[in-house]
């Protein structure tokens, strides 16, 4: 994919990540499209922004996306293409105190995490961020309090598992996204992309 942003600001605000692929994000917009009416305090993610965060780099120079591309794409090479499946709803801090809401991997998550420590070592090498102290968790948010919820309300959404089940979804690329905040919420725009190498399984299982 060719760069569609270099020259259109010195600073742009990065991150990498993983794409759903359309029947999840299906899924789960069905989903979301039914708790937003029943639980409108919530502020829900556009269920076509809906990803899998693998590094955010926040504001960057856009002369720093040549080094970024050669990045990602020596990432996606040493590592092969899988399966996932989403898992139960969980929720950060913690379900005590919730305030952002998530729905977890219950497959995938190891070669996920595996994909981050690639990603940050070679980003790091480079000079073109640090390591994070906070424990990676892959994971797909999903929605944002921004006002007082009734804590029985939450802890029975948390409680319920997502039906219908999102199906497997064959995760075989990574993208470096930009993100323009506006007053409705961030746009994402895809900078590039690499497809990771051939997988050693084709067969979906979770």
């Amino acid at each position: 994919m060719q760069n569609a942003l270099e020259n259109e600001s010195a600073f742009l605000r990065l991150f990498f990540a993983i794409p759903l692929a359309q029947a999840t994000r299906e899924s789960l917009e069905s989903l979301l499209g039914h708790w937003s009416i029943h639980i409108p305090q919530i502020r829900w993610v556009n269920p076509s922004q809906l990803h899998i965060t693998l590094h955010f780099l926040g504001k960057t120079p856009s002369t720093s996306l040549p080094l970024l591309r050669e990045v990602l794409e020596q990432t996606a090479q040493t590592h092969s293409a899988f399966w996932a499946c989403l898992g139960p709803l969980e929720a950060f801090p913690n379900r005590t105190n919730p305030r952002v809401l998530w729905v977890s991997l219950k497959k995938g998550a190891g070669e996920i995490q595996e994909l981050v420590g690639t990603l940050t070592r070679l980003l790091v090498e480079r000079g073109l961020s640090t390591r994070e102290e906070r424990t990676f968790v892959a994971h797909v948010t999903i929605g944002r309090i921004r006002a007082a919820v009734p804590r029985p309300m939450i802890r029975q959404l948390l409680e319920q598992p997502l039906c219908p089940e999102p199906s497997p979804f064959f995760v075989d690329r990574i993208t470096l996204f930009s993100s323009t905040l506006t007053p409705t919420g961030p746009i994402y725009r895809a900078i590039n992309e690499a497809r990771l190498s051939p997988p050693t399984s084709t067969e979906p299982k979770c």
